[in-house]
């Protein structure tokens, strides 16, 4: 069996709830037969910033933290997978305090509004250059019954790709969908193929994180959230 990932790393937002990323991760560490680690961002920059506020900033990470991992604890059980959960002080992006190999995709939830772009793009630089690949996931959950799609510009100029979506297509018990674009990244094929994959109820998409359609979605997040699937940016083979 080909190992997909070491581990999801999955990142938790302590003012969100997890009722939309936590159902995805767990699927996708079940089905890679993966660790789910579970990290609980602790913003520093917000305590800095409120100095005065302290100790009402921490009263609300402890309560976020117990939930979060009662939260995990149940869903483990339930589920009878590997989880492990941990508290990581950062000033927002993950990568540059926690430990990552190139054995990992990092998990990460699209806030239900307009993020910021710049932060996005840190975040998945900086993760990109330890893990695996990066997996951004929409903010609520629907039900997924679709096909895996692998998004490319040329299909014969992709194979390694492929592979991979292959592999990971039969993890997840899901035919592989290939989807071609005309290497037009410009406004409207964006849109175009994020509307192609939520019509196809797609459980993940799959691209390449060099892909210049990776910056055309991250310039539009309105994309992503109405891809309404998980999407993997995966680094070449």
């Amino acid at each position: 069996m080909t190992m997909i990932a070491r581990r999801i790393v999955l990142r938790l937002d302590p003012t969100r709830s997890p009722d939309g990323s936590l159902p995805h991760a767990m699927r996708l560490a079940k089905a890679f037969h993966a660790e789910l680690a579970a990290r609980m961002i602790a913003d520093t920059r917000l305590a800095g910033g409120l100095a005065f506020a302290a100790p009402g900033v921490e009263r609300q990470l402890r309560r976020a933290e117990a939930n979060l991992r009662r939260e995990l604890t149940g869903l483990a059980k339930r589920e009878s997978a590997i989880c492990t959960f941990e508290v990581v002080h950062c000033a927002g992006i993950l990568a540059r305090e926690c430990t990552m190999d190139a054995g990992d995709i990092v998990a990460i939830e699209l806030p239900r509004m307009e993020v910021s772009r710049t932060e996005l793009r840190e975040e998945i630089a900086a993760t990109l250059g330890h893990a695996r690949g990066i997996v951004l996931l929409p903010a609520t959950e629907r039900t997924l019954i679709g096909p895996v799609v692998v998004v490319v510009e040329h299909r014969m100029h992709s194979s390694p790709l492929i592979e991979q979506a292959e592999a990971i297509a039969r993890a997840l018990n899901a035919p592989l969908k290939i989807v071609e674009r005309d290497g037009d990244v410009e406004r409207q094929e964006a849109g175009d193929i994020a509307t192609a994959i939520r019509r196809l109820s797609a459980i993940l998409a799959v691209v390449d994180a060099k892909d210049p359609i990776v910056d055309a979605f991250i310039a539009r997040p309105r994309f992503l959230r109405e891809m309404a699937t998980p999407l993997l940016l995966l680094k070449p083979a």
